[in-house]
């Protein structure tokens, strides 16, 4: 959005007669614009709504390591305000917005997508924590937990004070500065991104978890599994648009269409409303509680293994005693006729 801002400098008395070319969208273009952003704005809100309500409320999922996606998914939630801002946005001629909202809208989707991304950011670091270092993870409180949530919501504002100071009208317009701050995050984000999974993924191959502890270390490496497919599809559509905002500044790479430049946001707000459906078809306990929450339908459970395996050695444990009892009843029946045949001789004699 920003760079559309930063051209106004030699448009920004252009009328829709004298746009040039690269802005010019026909009625038809404009209503499937905004009707396909409402959409999947509904969606990106009823999604991370979905999710948000599946995991506080199912008992299996009330882990103190799925509290990550819950963050994540209440910042992926707020992305759903940026798209309905930014449908109003397609939804008029360049340049004919008031300036005032189109600050507005650069601050919300700044603070929105920089949550979003430092949220994938800390799941990374802690999905690292727990497989590197499993039995330090066991031992991390709630109060660790509520830093690690609170981190890119704090550091979100940060950014957001840090635009407003330096690009602001009126109040700072030191635009390289705010664009070197915003880069340094996304680079600094990327590079721990790259480094944890990294990380896991060398553990994960030279790791021989113990018999005691092998079960929980196979659901540890299943969920980093599905939050780095959650990584890996959020960062493949949101990088695009990174990629080419770095160009516009370093490379002064020309504007595109502006329906190119709608593809790339639409592209980079999908990270937003996939990760739903990645936990669906990746998490059986998900899809479980969110069929009973909001289907009525519930799967049958089955018992664990190893509830399987002790109750099978209870039963045999009773059964042996069983046999014991029986013997020594025999063998105390067998010796009470005994004496009662040697009473008998005696009485003879």
């Amino acid at each position: 959005m920003n760079n559309i801002n930063n051209s106004s400098n030699f448009t920004i008395s252009n009328t829709k007669r004298n746009l040039p070319l690269y802005f010019y969208r026909s009625q038809a273009t404009v209503i499937a614009q905004v009707t396909s952003l409402a959409i999947f704005g509904i969606i990106t809100l009823l999604g991370n709504l979905a999710s948000i309500i599946t995991f506080a409320k199912t008992q299996s999922l009330r882990r103190r390591s799925n509290f990550m996606i819950i963050n994540l998914s209440l910042a992926d939630l707020t992305v759903s305000i940026i798209i309905f801002m930014v449908a109003y946005f397609f939804s008029l001629e360049p340049f004919t917005q008031p300036l005032s909202f189109v600050y507005a809208l650069n601050t919300v989707d700044l603070f929105t997508g920089t949550t979003s991304l430092l949220g994938l950011t800390v799941i990374s670091v802690e999905r690292f924590y727990a497989i590197v270092f499993p039995f330090k993870h066991r031992m991390l409180r709630f109060k660790h937990y509520l830093v690690m949530c609170l981190a890119p919501w704090l550091s979100a504002v940060v950014l957001v004070l840090t635009y407003v100071g330096l690009d602001f009208p009126g109040i700072g317009e030191k635009l390289e500065y705010y664009n070197s701050a915003r880069i340094s995050f996304l680079c600094l984000s990327l590079t721990i991104m790259i480094v944890s999974y990294l990380g896991i993924w060398m553990k994960s191959r030279h790791a021989n978890p113990s018999a005691q502890n092998q079960n929980r270390t196979l659901h540890d490496k299943k969920l980093s599994l599905t939050l780095f497919i959650v990584t890996l599809a959020s960062l493949s559509t949101w990088l695009p648009y990174q990629l080419y905002f770095m160009s516009v500044i370093f490379g002064k790479v020309s504007l595109p269409h502006f329906n190119y430049f709608f593809a790339m946001k639409f592209l980079q707000y999908i990270n937003s409303a996939i990760n739903f459906f990645i936990y669906i078809l990746r998490m059986r306990d998900f899809r479980s509680g969110f069929r009973a929450i909001f289907c009525g339908k519930r799967e049958r459970s089955k018992p664990p293994q190893s509830t399987t395996t002790s109750n099978l050695s209870l039963s045999f444990t009773k059964q042996k005693a069983y046999a014991v009892n029986n013997e020594g009843t025999a063998a105390e029946g067998g010796l009470d006729a005994s004496n009662l045949q040697l009473r008998k001789l005696t009485t003879k004699f």
